[in-house]
């Protein structure tokens, strides 16, 4: 038996697998760089307690802000507290997660498009020149929180078209002041923008948020992909919900880029239970 999460700041899917059977939490969002030791420990208490008699044999994590050892060692402590016999519990990158998940042992560049955005070359086995994400203040062109961010600045600036401006005041029915301190003052101001990505959605068919959508993969491309070396030579998969829901504009965006579109996928889950029961 063996226990996969997988990790985002805004969900966590754990998987208890064995060859006969699976099961499946979905449980609060974990990043080391937003939680501290108490918070974690309490959120994996609270979301596993139905499975706390359970000693997986490997535990797998896969997480967003699982790139540093002392972050890491957070999340192993939490889940140590909860599984004190299971002595192996490897914690690694939603990259690796990803990588593992839509290319398995062969080589591709994987990019997640989520809440936020990263992109690397692939070994098939560990990302060589791994380049980090630099977050939702200085990056993440293309994720959740990056269209929610221009969406709220072009309402506030009033450069919203006027019938998405009365549409958004009608959803939201907060002030400027509030709608500013919510976005300065909130513990989680990435999933806080992310969270206008259903606004969009509602107006998918507008010119302007075809346009925002085109705008923001373009700056991925530019910004992150294209700083991969020879990120043209391999396949490009790509993890996350709004590169899911999204994919018809994104796949306008690579085609136009002369970049070989690889699988695109909502979540790992399935992909990470197919590679770990053919990699024991």
């Amino acid at each position: 038996m063996i226990l996969i999460a997988d990790s985002g700041s805004t969900k966590t899917e754990w998987q208890l697998i064995s060859p006969q059977s699976t099961e499946t939490i979905l449980g609060q969002g974990i990043n080391p760089y937003y939680q501290n030791t108490s918070d974690i420990h309490q959120i994996i208490q609270n979301d596993l307690e139905k499975w706390i008699n359970y000693q997986p044999k490997k535990i797998y994590f896969y997480g967003a802000g699982c790139t540093h050892p002392e972050k890491n060692d957070l999340i192993r402590s939490g889940l140590k507290a909860i599984f004190p016999k299971t002595k192996n519990i490897l914690i690694n990158s939603d990259l690796l997660g990803a990588g593992r998940s839509l290319s398995g042992n062969q080589a591709g560049i994987i990019c997640i498009l989520g809440t936020g955005t990263n992109a690397n070359f692939y070994d098939g086995k560990t990302f060589p020149n791994y380049l980090s994400s630099l977050g939702f203040l200085l990056g993440d062109e293309g994720s959740g929180a990056y269209f929610g961010k221009c969406l709220i600045q072009d309402f506030l600036r009033q450069e919203l078209p006027e019938n998405l401006a009365f549409k958004f005041k009608e959803k939201y029915p907060i002030s400027r002041q509030e709608l500013i301190q919510k976005v300065y003052r909130t513990n989680f101001p990435n999933q806080y923008l992310a969270g206008f990505i259903p606004f969009l959605q509602e107006n998918l068919e507008s010119d302007y948020t075809q346009k925002l959508f085109e705008k923001g993969f373009q700056l991925f491309v530019e910004k992150t992909l294209s700083k991969i070396e020879n990120y043209r030579n391999y396949p490009v998969h790509f993890m996350g919900s709004i590169a899911f829901h999204y994919q018809e504009i994104l796949q306008k965006i690579l085609v136009n880029e002369r970049i070989t579109i690889g699988k695109i996928a909502k979540t790992p889950s399935k992909g990470l239970r197919r590679y770990h029961l053919e990699n024991p």
